[in-house]
Parts: C-alpha cells; structure tokens; sequence
C-alpha cells in the first residue's frame, strides 16, 4: 500500500490548522478534571498510575496483537505508581518520626523509597516478620531490579544506547495484575494505618 492511499482513507484524522492539544474543557462529559491543590494532585497520580496499569494489562490480555506494545507502558505505570505511592507515605508521615530524605523527589530509586518507608514502620510499631511488609519489599526489589531509575519501560535503550536486558523474555500478565491488586490494597493500608497512629 503506497503512503497516498494511505492518506485517502476516510475517516483518517490528520494534524489540521487551530487543532491544540489542550484546551478548556466546554462539556462536562468530557472533562478531565486537573486539580489545584498539590495533595488531591498527588493522590490522583498515584491512583490514576496503578488504574491506567490494570486498564493496559486488561488491553493487553484481550487484544493479543497489541500485547507487544502495551506491555511497556502498562509495566512504567504499575512501577511510576509503586514509586509515587511510596513517596506520598514518605512524604506524610515521614517528617512526625524523623525521616525527611533531601532528594525525594529526584529519586526514582525503590529500594532507597522502601528503606525510607521501613524506617517509618518501623518506628510505628510495624512488624519486621509481618507476611505482606515481607512480600511487598520482594515484589519493589523486583521492580528495582528491572528497573533501577524508572527508565526501562520507557525508552528501548539507555542513555549510551544499551538495550536493557530482561530476566525472562516474557511475563505472565495475569499474574502481574493480581500482585498489584495485593500491592496497591498494601500501600492503601498503609496509609491508613500510618493516618490511625499519626491521629491518635
């Protein structure tokens, strides 16, 4: 098929004059509602990061062909959401007991959130032989592992054009869904619990 034809194929959307990207919403239905405040902001990125990681995985597991190219944004939104969970719990209920990072919000390092986020479990009384504070530490040093800097899912190759390389040439999609269901429910329990102590 030549480029042309291409072209001729109705309806075929192409870039046209006055067309900008975003502009003030004039229907409700279609509004997407951007907020003000850096609190009701951060929580929507960190949630809206995890919803739009299962929406992919469901994408993905239904239409098989488009399973080569949503794996990798569907992998940076569960791993962007891991790490801004972790940073709002650093963020909240860090500072009461002590730990208060210079660089949170220029690391995309997991391990180094989770060490953070351990401290203040830590000193709140958490358990260190608790089942899902010991399973949730595996599943961010697996992330970690296969994504150090939050890159890997994001760009083919690295800065000096190196091709990452993966522990397995795939992955089991079901599954992924699943612990991340297990992670997300963690780090909102955490955050309750954290809110229950930082309010008694």
């Amino acid at each position: 098929m030549k480029f042309e034809s291409i072209l001729n194929q109705k309806p075929y959307r192409w870039p046209k004059k006055g067309d900008m990207p975003f502009r003030k919403a004039v229907c409700t239905d279609a509004a997407g509602q951007l907020a003000a405040d850096g609190l009701t902001r951060t929580v929507s990125i960190m949630d809206g990061f995890m919803h739009a990681g299962n929406a992919l995985a469901d994408l993905a597991l239904k239409e098989r062909l488009r399973r080569f190219d949503v794996v990798y944004p569907m992998l940076f939104c569960y791993r962007h959401a891991v790490e801004a969970g972790l940073k709002w719990l650093i963020t909240q209920y860090g500072p009461p007991v002590g730990v208060k990072p210079e660089n949170l919000n220029d690391t995309h390092d997991l391990l180094c959130l989770w060490h953070n986020f351990n401290l203040i479990n830590k000193d709140c009384g958490a358990k260190a032989d608790d089942e899902a504070l010991i399973a949730t530490g595996k599943i961010i040093r697996q992330f970690h592992d296969w994504d150090k800097g939050g890159m890997t899912f994001r760009y083919a190759t690295s800065k000096k054009g190196v091709v990452a390389k993966f522990q397995h040439a795939n992955i089991d999609i079901e599954n992924l869904k699943d612990v991340m269901k297990g992670v997300a429910n963690f780090l909102d329990g955490s955050d309750g619990w954290l809110d229950s102590i930082a309010n008694a």
